[in-house]
């Protein structure tokens, strides 16, 4: 598949998944979607060309529970597309994008949330939104040195947190209570600046994991 006619699926207001994998589909029409009012899960995956998409071609999906947009080629997230109150998984692993603008999400019930595999350097928590029922999140694979502290005082419920060969926690943690002060404490070079003073390098993975004593 090279692209989508805008008109593919005005006769079927009834289409509630979309799985499309392994393209060559470089945009998406913006009216794609526009007869699709009852779309719940959009799984667009493997679309190597995939560079932009429009900012509102899921304006109609008001019911979307499931984003997933990974490895595709995009550079930029744009919030319009994880607008829907229902969003209770998103994942946009595998692309290029470097930052969240204000108000990325706008789900209560988000629980999972992947962002491994970009180019992200600071998560901030204006860009999160609600992050209160936030039970798995992805960060792995990213060159983040700086974590809003708010991030986690927000997600009380989080269970897992993955950020492999990048900050400072390798490795999940089962029934993860953030609430507790020793967590708050092995968490804290998460908080700080993540800079060596001496060349302005990084602080890796490696060198954060002996800060921490499980």
């Amino acid at each position: 598949i090279e692209d989508f006619h805008p008109d593919s699926f005005k006769s079927n207001p009834l289409l509630e998944m979309f799985y499309v994998a392994g393209t060559q589909v470089t945009t998406l029409p913006e009216t794609l979607f526009d007869n699709t009012p009852n779309l719940l899960w959009f799984y667009f995956y493997y679309n190597g060309n995939l560079v932009h998409l429009p900012t509102n071609f899921l304006r109609a999906a008001t019911k979307l529970e499931i984003l997933f947009l990974n490895d595709c080629n995009l550079d930029v997230w744009d919030s319009a597309w994880s607008q829907s109150p229902h969003l209770f998984f998103i994942s946009m692993a595998g692309n290029h994008i470097k930052e969240l603008p204000m108000n990325a999400f706008n789900s209560s019930i988000l629980d999972t949330l992947s962002l491994d595999n970009n180019e992200f350097t600071v998560l901030d928590s204006n860009s999160m939104g609600d992050l209160s029922s936030l039970e798995y999140f992805y960060i792995g694979g990213n060159s983040i040195y700086s974590i809003d502290e708010i991030i986690f005082t927000q997600a009380t419920k989080l269970k897992s947190l993955e950020s492999l060969s990048n900050v400072c926690v390798d490795r999940d943690f089962p029934d993860f209570d953030l609430n507790r002060a020793e967590y708050m404490n092995i968490l804290k070079p998460c908080f700080d600046s993540f800079k060596k003073s001496e060349g302005n390098q990084l602080i890796t993975s490696s060198q954060l994991i002996k800060l921490i004593i499980f």
